[in-house]
């Protein structure tokens, strides 16, 4: 019973033993996926908050110095409409816009070809503010510097509206980046004759832009309307390159996907892999309501996920060293059992044979009953029960001729010593009784030790 217990217990150990172990590696990989991925989603989502607010408070403050610049412009074109009259008195309006107003580096006031038949086709008065603090004026339209056909000029006249331009290189007032915003100028009768602007320095949005990061190793991209590049990690592209171009050689094609999102001037997220294979979270969003700029904040996904890959790297390795020690329990578990089926098979042989011996020892006794002497009956009756299988405790009878023979006897120990004692010494008692009936047949009464007188 012992044997086929343990040997049915091994059976289902050895055959689910390993469906254990894979079963509790399976469970264990699930619950990890799950944590990952909710994990994954919780840090996805506190970047998305942290960059969106980036973008926000760099969106604001953009547009907060230039609503300043659109502000001082709109005030000073009643100044420049005042004294359309005066054609020298356009070269205090622009120097007074650039004295009263930090953030613009420059300012003009160009006038539509042939305007003062005095100063010639082109008449543009500017003010621009040198690194020394000196603000110089002077007259800058010319066939050399023809500004009818920029983008400053071209735009406010044909539209009638105020426009913030392109960023472009200046090379002949300010001689450095800028971006301008322009306002048309009219005459008594509404016709536009004039263009006031105000120059602002792309150096102030790179300022903005490195206020704050939503990692260290992010970075941000800036870009016109147009898709020119006007803040960039590399700076030998901006302005001279537009992120289409920039994009142009990698295999990603959700970058120009996100190229055209931000031209179009949408919001929102973008995975994206550089041309190692990297990949990049691109969160973006529009600049202002009329500048047609687009801002996008760049994270590297390893940096974003590093420290949390590497303790899920470490807990992957927990999770093995786990089950490398189930197996082991396992496996040391089916050894023991099979110690312990050997054991109990042993017992079970050695019980067995006990069990003969004690059938063999019970057998040798002598019933209890009635035994009938002549005309004399004799009651006998005799119970032995060994403390195990077999003992040494034994009692035998024998009737012969009206006389009794008997033996009782205590063989000191127990076991299988005792009773092997216990069966020479009936088989002893037996010789003895029969031999006294077979001597005393033989005319001879008396027996002594193994001899007969």
């Amino acid at each position: 019973m012992a044997y086929n217990s343990l040997k049915r217990v091994k059976r289902i150990v050895g055959t689910s033993g390993v469906l254990l172990i894979m079963t509790a590696a399976v469970l264990l990989e699930l619950i990890a996926i799950i944590q990952y991925e909710y994990s994954h989603d919780e840090i996805t989502k506190n970047l998305r908050l942290r960059a969106e607010s980036e973008l926000r408070a760099k969106d604001l403050a953009i547009q907060n110095i230039l609503k300043q610049v659109e502000t001082a412009v709109e005030n000073h074109v009643w100044d420049a409409e005042r004294l359309l009259a005066y054609p020298d008195s356009s070269y205090v309006v622009t120097r007074r816009l650039v004295e009263q107003n930090s953030n613009i580096i420059g300012s003009s006031l160009s006038f539509i070809p042939n305007y003062y038949s005095s100063e010639g086709y082109w008449f543009e008065s500017y003010a621009v503010r040198r690194e020394n603090g000196v603000i110089e004026t002077m007259q800058l339209g010319s066939a050399e510097h023809d500004y009818t056909g920029m983008e400053f000029f071209e735009m406010p006249v044909e539209m009638d509206c105020a426009r913030w331009s392109n960023p472009y290189l200046d090379s002949d007032g300010a001689r450095m980046l800028l971006t301008t915003y322009s306002e048309p100028v009219h005459d008594s009768s509404g016709r536009v004759v004039a263009v006031l602007d105000a120059d602002v320095s792309l150096d102030w949005l790179d300022n903005i832009l490195s206020m704050q990061y939503v990692s260290p190793s992010s970075y941000h991209i800036l870009m016109s309307h147009t898709g020119q590049l006007m803040s960039y990690p590399d700076k030998g592209k901006v302005m001279r390159s537009t992120f289409e171009e920039v994009v142009s050689g990698m295999k990603d094609t959700l970058l120009f996907d996100l190229n055209r999102r931000m031209l179009a001037g949408e919001s929102g997220m973008e995975i994206v892999s550089d041309a190692e294979g990297d990949k990049y979270y691109v969160f973006y969003s529009p600049v202002g309501e009329d500048t047609g700029w687009s801002l996008a904040v760049v994270s590297s996904e390893n940096e974003v996920f590093g420290e949390y890959d590497k303790m899920r790297t470490r807990l992957l390795w927990l999770r093995i060293i786990g089950i490398v020690i189930l197996g082991f329990i396992v496996f040391r578990f089916m050894r023991n059992v099979g110690r312990l089926q050997k054991i109990t098979v042993e017992r079970e042989r050695i019980g067995s044979e006990l069990s003969v011996a004690r059938s063999i020892q019970m057998g040798m006794l002598p019933k209890g009953g009635i035994s009938k002497n002549g005309s004399e009956m004799l009651e006998i009756e005799g119970l032995l029960v060994p403390a195990q299988e077999v003992g040494g405790d034994l009692y035998d009878y024998y009737v012969k001729d009206n006389r009794l023979y008997f033996c009782i006897g205590d063989v000191s120990g127990k076991g299988v010593p005792a009773s092997l004692l216990m069966t020479v010494t009936q088989s002893l008692f037996r010789s003895l009784a029969l031999c006294r009936w077979r001597c005393e047949n033989c005319g001879i009464y008396e027996f002594v030790d193994g001899g007969h007188e």
